[in-house]
Order: structure tokens, then sequence, then C-alpha cells
């Protein structure tokens, strides 16, 4: 009943006009990691790093330009930053495992799994005794 109050979609305008507003990210959106990450920005933060600013001086930088970022963020995005253009964007896949070697779980063997399960250690005939400070009778 309400597609009947409703006139007909022109399909095309409507992907145009998405296409038109994606062609420019949306401003209020636009995240700290995202301004560090843009190419012209990202070129002159290396520039800065490799003449030896440090992150403080470059987060002083930005600020006085109106970016708001403490030092400490400004590492850590940087350093988020470097990996993704590493193509190690999932770290913690990367630092898992440090050998090549796959990892197979052994099959329990025929012996093993027809053997009676045997108990270990002395069975427990006595209350366990505690020693140092505690005294069973005052427990």
């Amino acid at each position: 009943m309400a597609e009947a109050n409703r006139g007909a979609i022109d399909l095309d305008k409507v992907v145009a006009a998405l296409e038109k507003m994606a062609e420019t990210p949306n401003a209020n959106r636009v995240t700290l990691i995202d301004q560090l990450s843009e190419p012209r920005m990202k070129e002159a933060i290396k520039k800065a790093l490799n003449a030896r600013y440090t992150a403080k001086e470059i987060a002083g930088l930005l600020a006085e330009q109106g970016i708001s970022i403490t030092p400490a963020t400004f590492a850590q995005y940087w350093r988020k930053i470097e990996r993704e253009d590493k193509g190690e964007a999932d770290t913690k896949q990367a630092a898992k495992s440090s050998t090549n070697k796959p990892r197979t779980a052994s099959a329990p063997s025929e012996a093993k799994a027809n053997a009676p399960a045997k108990s270990e250690g002395k069975p427990l005939t006595q209350k366990p005794k505690m020693g140092g400070a505690f005294d069973s009778n005052n427990l």
C-alpha cells in the first residue's frame, strides 16, 4: 500500500547521485588516521621523520595546523599506517608463529588408546597437611 503512494524511481538517477556522492569522502566521518594516511600527508610525515623529528614535534606541528593528536596516538597510528603499507595489516597473525613448520596434531597410537588408564600419584589416605601458620584444628 505504501508503494502505491510512491512515484516511479529512476534507478539510473539514484545510482549517478550515489556515485557522485562517493567521489568525495564525508568530511564529518574522516578520522585522524585517514588524514594521516592521505598520500601527500604521509609523504610529508616520512620526510619529517627522516629529518629526525620526533613524534612529539610532529604532533605539535599538527596541533598548530588544527589537527589535535597526542604524540603517543600519532606514533601508534603511524606504526599502523606503516604496517598497512608493508601489507602486514594483521600483526597478530604475523606475530603468531615464528617458524615455518605447520602445526599437526599427533594421532594417539593404538597401544595408548587400548591401554587402561593409570592413576598418577599415591591415593590419598590422610587429610592433606597444611604447614606454616595454618592449624588443621583451627579451620
